[in-house]
Parts: C-alpha cells; sequence; structure tokens
C-alpha cells in the first residue's frame, strides 16, 4: 500500500467516523429536544395547578365537618337579606330539609329552603349572590319564582330558593376501617 493511498483510507475513515459521530450528536440532540418540550408542557401544568391552589386558600371549604347550626344558618340568610335590601319580614321560611348522601361519596348534601314573598328580581339576585359568595360554602341547588298578583303591583317576586353545602360524613365502615388503620 502506498503512501498516497493510506492517507485517502485514513482520511475516509475519519471522515467516516465524523459522520458516525453527527449522527449519534443529532440523535441526542433531537431526543434533547424533544424532552425539553415536555418539561415546558409539564412546567406550564404544574404552574396552572398552583395558581389554582393559591386562588383556593382564600375560597371556603369544600365540605363542612358537621352540619350548621340553624341559628348560623339563619344568620347568614339574614345578612344577605340585609345586603339585598330586603325586610325582615319578607323571609318567610327557612326550611333545613334532612342531609343525604351524595351517591357513594363520603359527602352528605344538606339542602335549606328559603322562601322570600314580594321581592324585586335585583333584590333576588343581590340576595343569592351575597349568600353564595360568603366563606359559608353554601350554593343555590335551585331557584324557583312566582309573579306576585295584582295591577298595582310591579317587579314583584316570590322566590323559593334551595341554598346546600356539603357535609364530610363518611359511612360508619369507612370510619372503622380508617380507625382499624391508625388514621
Amino acid at each position: 500500500m502506498t503512501a498516497q493511498r493510506r492517507k485517502h483510507l485514513l482520511l475516509a475513515v475519519l471522515v467516516t467516523l465524523l459522520a458516525v459521530l453527527a449522527g449519534w450528536a443529532y440523535g441526542r440532540y433531537t431526543v434533547a429536544k424533544a424532552d425539553a418540550v415536555r418539561a415546558c408542557a409539564d412546567l406550564a401544568v404544574c404552574r396552572s395547578i398552583a395558581s389554582r391552589i393559591q386562588g383556593s386558600r382564600n375560597k371556603p371549604n369544600l365540605a363542612e365537618a358537621q352540619e350548621l347550626q340553624l341559628a348560623v344558618l339563619a344568620r347568614q340568610v339574614e345578612l344577605a337579606a340585609k345586603a339585598a335590601l330586603i325586610a325582615p319580614d319578607r323571609v318567610a321560611r327557612i326550611w333545613p330539609e334532612p342531609a343525604r348522601r351524595v351517591e357513594d361519596t363520603v359527602y352528605k348534601e344538606k339542602p335549606t329552603q328559603i322562601l322570600l314573598k314580594d321581592v324585586s328580581m335585583r333584590q333576588i339576585v343581590v340576595f343569592l349572590h351575597t349568600l353564595t359568595t360568603s366563606t359559608s360554602g353554601l350554593w343555590a341547588k335551585s331557584l324557583r319564582l312566582s309573579a306576585s298578583r295584582g295591577p298595582e303591583i310591579q317587579d314583584s317576586w316570590s322566590a323559593e330558593v334551595v341554598v346546600t353545602y356539603l357535609i364530610y360524613a363518611p359511612p360508619k365502615a369507612v370510619q372503622a376501617s380508617a380507625e382499624d388503620r391508625g388514621i
């Protein structure tokens, strides 16, 4: 083998090795790029979750540990009525219903019927907004309106509102199981 031929062979081996090295580096680059794209997506999800957690710190609890006392619930209704400029005699009834289990969960739903008589639509909206945005955890489940009768009565409504909240109340079997595990 001549020196010239040896140089060409060495140069060919060197170019081949450089091509293999470039292919390997490109493969590593594409894997790293895909990992970076996934990491950016994960970061966006984490930021979104962190934002929701931060926002939920100021919100009311999802569920109460026990039923609200009727006096506490009545006080919240009174405060909402006062904010809506509803006279106390216009709140005709506050009627708590029995708590009912929410499907197969550890929660019970506690509905309460509230009857408002001869109030304006604006008062109803302000009342519901005030009642459901307080820290009580209440939300409006249903609303039934009926117009007051009489030719001289304008914008006067009777409203039957059902507000509800959740109570954390695991079934006895779940409580016993948790106690057995030392929780």
